[in-house]
């Protein structure tokens, strides 16, 4: 598989093309590892919080244990609730790495990967389908209070980089982890579609809780 890329220095709206890292290269990461993804479930108008879930996955098949807790609308607390759910979940010490469904939860809670990654001691890897449009995202993050610490964590997450899955291609930022072990997590624990299955059944989870369905891609 080729290993070209091309490289943009410019900011970190802009991102880095690669393929995902040969079968070769991937032999120190087992193809059953366990991995937790987060995704938050749906907002509604007058509540303070929002419904965060944790699905944690042996390899991209088998759901091994589910972790939830409350997050607030626009809040702060996002880091510190899945550093504190992973922690004390008895499936930390086979954990090997933490997803996210991108850098934005109940609003714009805004997790620190960097600092998510040094509280758990695990890799933390926020995947997105699409590069987001940065411009559109700040304007909207400096209308809240507190802006700048939220500005302050999304561009700590660095560089969003592409990876290729398949006929697809999902993009990602990473933390606590080289971009190729990171392409590794990516490759061994994607299935259905093109997000990490964590991530996927999460999503399901939260939906279907906060809505009584499940809704939206997955």
């Amino acid at each position: 598989m080729s290993r070209k890329c091309r490289r943009f220095k410019a900011g970190f709206s802009k991102w880095e093309w690669c393929s995902i890292a040969k079968d070769s290269e991937a032999y120190e990461i087992k193809k059953d590892i366990r991995t937790v993804g987060f995704d938050d479930g749906c907002y509604f108008p007058g509540l303070e919080s929002v419904l965060l879930v944790g699905a944690v996955l042996r390899g991209n098949s088998r759901l091994e244990a589910v972790m939830s807790c409350q997050v607030k609308k626009d809040g702060f607390d996002s880091t510190e609730k899945m550093a504190c759910l992973v922690n004390n979940s008895r499936q930390k010490p086979q954990i090997r790495a933490i997803f996210l469904d991108g850098l934005s939860f109940a609003g714009f809670n805004i997790p620190d990967i960097i600092e998510l990654s040094k509280m758990t001691k695990l890799p933390a890897i926020a995947v997105i389908r699409k590069p987001p449009d940065m411009d559109a995202v700040k304007d909207a993050v400096k209308r809240l209070s507190g802006s700048e610490k939220r500005l302050e964590a999304m561009a700590s997450a660095g560089k969003v980089h592409a990876a290729k899955t398949g006929d697809s291609e999902i993009f990602f930022q990473c933390a606590g982890v080289s971009l190729s072990n990171a392409r590794v997590y990516l490759k061994r624990t994607i299935l259905h579609a093109n997000v990490p299955e964590p991530v996927r059944v999460a999503h399901l989870i939260a939906s279907g809780i906060s809505r009584g369905d499940s809704r939206g891609r997955v």
